[in-house]
């Protein structure tokens, strides 16, 4: 049995390339995944500047061990500080 010829021309890989592509933005997993990646990119991307905001600013300027930023003993102890009365 012999295997047809795949058209090697550029109008043959161009059709091929939007069939492809047709079928893809069609599936129900590419739209999912693309609406997903829409919602959860910013504040994906906004937390992981905040933590390392806050490990650069609590260990590398502030001399701290990084570990100690995470503890909620810190954060208390901040609240604390923030809130008091007197």
């Amino acid at each position: 049995m012999q295997h047809a010829e795949p058209d090697r021309t550029a109008e043959g890989r161009k059709a091929a390339r939007a069939g492809r592509k047709a079928r893809r933005q069609n599936s129900w997993k590419w739209r999912m995944s693309r609406i997903v990646f829409h919602i959860l990119w910013l504040p994906l991307l906004l937390a992981g500047a905040l933590v390392g905001g806050l490990l650069i600013g609590y260990s590398v300027i502030g001399g701290e061990p990084p570990g100690e930023v995470f503890s909620l003993e810190l954060w208390q102890h901040l609240y604390d500080m923030i809130y008091a009365e007197g």
